[in-house]
């Protein structure tokens, strides 16, 4: 009995543990544990001694981790049974640039990648408290002339529940975007102006892990399947299985992207300018700047819009109840004075 209990306890710690890291290992997190291994190993430090000091994610993995490769562990094998907080995109980026030797020259393009995550985090966030606190306001006041008339069930019977289903609904879909279901990214492609913003965003993270996996050395095929793996967008992922077997037949990229519709005109001409003139590095970097830019550009109207919207759906709502309810009070005094 006692030994059942005890493995219980356990399995609820170990869930626990698991929930804690997904939770709190965040974009920032992530960035400056890529900064403190940058440091470490730039200063010539063992990478086995470097995740033992570098901050960021939890310690327990870190000592674990090291502990591994010092047992002789392949770096490849560590990655493969990393914890669910470490990205897909980062695994095959960190693969690439330790099979090559240049590890300490991809984790500042890492550092770069989640800054960026988590400055649009923290943007999409801001958007969302004004309308968050529209809604609350509008459900803590509209059961109020009901009340007040004293129709209907009491106040609290009417705001609880709809808090319920509320934070309920944002609970469901905070869940599933942090899933990444394709549901909810087929549900948001389909919102005017969200669609825009995010297949910029799939641009930027394809071409930025792209370039990264070409700085790291990787061969071509490794290259554009990562980067359509990492993108999150499902004609990106098919395009570069496209890719890789054209490739394997002996056929430059470049030449391959003619008529194919999951990349935009300017991707192409930049891709076969680089290819041409040896400097792809350079203009996959001026391409992920320029789509990450135009979706933040396309996020920043979203966000100034779509609260403008809600804020005026509840307005009239709110003003449509202030009409019902004094137009109640107009009938009760009709009723008095009479005819």
């Amino acid at each position: 009995m006692g030994s059942g209990s005890e493995r219980r306890k356990k399995k609820i710690a170990s869930f626990a543990k698991r929930l804690f890291s997904l939770l709190m290992v965040t974009h920032h997190n992530l960035a400056e544990w890529y900064l403190a291994l940058e440091r470490y190993l730039a200063a010539g430090v063992a990478l086995p001694k470097a995740l033992r000091d570098s901050g960021g994610v939890p310690a327990a993995w870190r000592e674990e981790a090291a502990a591994r490769l010092e047992a002789g562990e392949p770096f490849d094998d560590l990655l493969t049974s990393a914890p669910k907080w470490l990205p897909r995109t980062d695994r095959f980026v960190l693969s690439a640039a330790a099979s090559s030797g240049r590890l300490v020259e991809m984790l500042p393009l890492l550092r770069e990648m989640h800054d960026n995550a988590a400055k649009r985090s923290r943007e999409v966030m801001g958007a969302c408290l004004y309308p968050l606190f529209i809604l609350h306001f509008a459900v803590f006041l509209l059961p109020l002339p009901s009340v007040v008339a004293e129709e209907g069930p009491g106040y609290l019977v009417q705001v609880l529940p709809a808090l319920g289903v509320m934070w309920g609904v944002i609970g469901v879909i905070w869940w599933g975007w942090q899933k990444r279901l394709a549901s909810f990214r087929w549900l948001a492609g389909k919102l005017p102006g969200v669609a825009g913003a995010l297949s910029y965003q799939a641009w930027a993270r394809f071409t930025g892990v792209m370039r990264g996996l070409y700085l790291a050395g990787a061969p071509m095929e490794e290259v554009w399947f990562g980067a359509g793996e990492s993108s999150g967008d499902r004609d990106l992922a098919a395009l570069a299985l496209r890719m890789v077997q054209r490739i394997q037949k002996g056929e430059r990229p470049g030449d391959s992207l003619s008529g194919e519709k999951a990349l935009p005109a300017n991707f192409v001409s930049f891709y076969r300018n680089g290819e041409e003139t040896g400097q792809l590095d350079q203009c996959l970097a001026k391409l992920e700047v320029e789509f990450r830019e135009e979706a933040t550009r396309r996020l920043f109207q979203v966000s100034f819009w779509y609260p403008k919207l809600i804020y005026l759906l509840v307005a009239v709502y709110i003003g449509w109840q202030i009409i019902q309810f004094f137009q109640g009070y107009l009938e009760i005094f009709d009723d008095i004075l009479g005819p």
